[in-house]
């Protein structure tokens, strides 16, 4: 069940109403989408492409200055799995844990220090396979992962974002996954059948995932676009978000230090699912007003 973001801003009749004015990009990435990993996870930053956009480019190019050499600075990308394991350009012999964790931290502190709200869809796979009895390819938890994601991304449009504000999803470009994400972003906004039937020929069904009160997406609009993150850098945040989310959902060691960087979200397992899959959205540093009836961190 989905539980709104309150006490947003509404439009001057109290009403949600769609929008037509494109202020905010949505930057999502995964983790966990191969066959051995327990938890699917795709992870969005949802950016105010006016006031947050180049705030968080140059904080990258910042993160860059900081660490590397200036030869390797301009364009460099980060990804947050080869700087947690020291592999690819952070090989652990030139480079000590700590200082690839913290530049991990550096990335997420952004992200906790403009108030940009995250959406983490999740699937615990064995759960799912044991509640629903079927078994799934890992296409299928990636498209699952998605639409809790996206859910919460539609929610925070209708719920927080100003009335005549839209939103357009730009996702790191897997050839794999591609087509799938593509249709089940269409699914989502009514524009398609129901259902999925992946390459190993199981069935998805995103539009039964979905709470009746966000369907069809609305104020997520156009297609999902697809770029690589040497082209799209702020893919990277998401990147490092859906890195940080997988590991805390699979309690992993020292998730709740990358967690920890968004220093008022509660790292305790109180917090975090249970449920077989969902979608956990959180409005960083931003208090709740005393009257709200639903925290801004959210399970939804």
């Amino acid at each position: 069940m989905i539980i709104p973001f309150s006490n947003c801003p509404r439009s001057v009749s109290g009403h949600r109403v769609s929008g037509d004015r494109l202020l905010r990009f949505v930057y999502v990435d995964e983790a966990g989408t191969s066959r051995n990993d327990p938890v699917a996870v795709v992870a969005g930053i949802i950016v105010n492409a006016d006031k947050q956009w180049r705030l968080l480019e140059e904080h990258l190019q910042g993160v860059r200055n900081e660490f590397l050499p200036v030869e390797d600075r301009n364009g460099f990308v980060f990804h947050a799995k080869d700087l947690w394991h020291g592999s690819g350009y952070f090989r652990r012999d030139k480079w000590p844990q700590e200082v690839r964790i913290n530049i991990i931290k550096e990335i997420l502190k952004a992200i906790a220090a403009i108030s940009a709200p995250i959406c983490i869809g999740y699937v615990f796979k064995e759960r799912e396979l044991k509640f629903n009895r079927q078994e799934h390819e890992d296409l299928s938890y990636h498209i699952m992962a998605y639409t809790n994601a996206l859910m919460g991304m539609e929610a925070y449009m209708r719920d927080c974002a100003e009335s005549d504000e839209v939103a357009a999803v730009y996702a790191e470009d897997h050839a794999r996954a591609k087509q799938y994400i593509r249709r089940t972003h269409g699914i989502l906004q009514g524009k398609e059948g129901d259902a999925i039937k992946g390459p190993n020929g199981s069935v998805t069904n995103p539009r039964s995932m979905m709470n009746s009160e966000y369907y069809p997406i609305r104020r997520i609009v156009e297609t999902v676009h697809f770029a690589e993150k040497k082209d799209c850098a702020l893919l990277q945040y998401a990147d490092a978000i859906a890195f940080a989310a997988a590991r805390k959902l699979q309690t992993k060691d020292r998730a709740d230090d990358l967690i920890s960087v968004f220093d008022n979200v509660r790292s305790g397992d109180d917090f975090w699912p249970t449920s077989n899959h969902g979608v956990v959205c959180l409005i960083l540093n931003d208090k709740p007003p005393a009257t709200a009836t639903a925290p801004w961190q959210r399970r939804l």
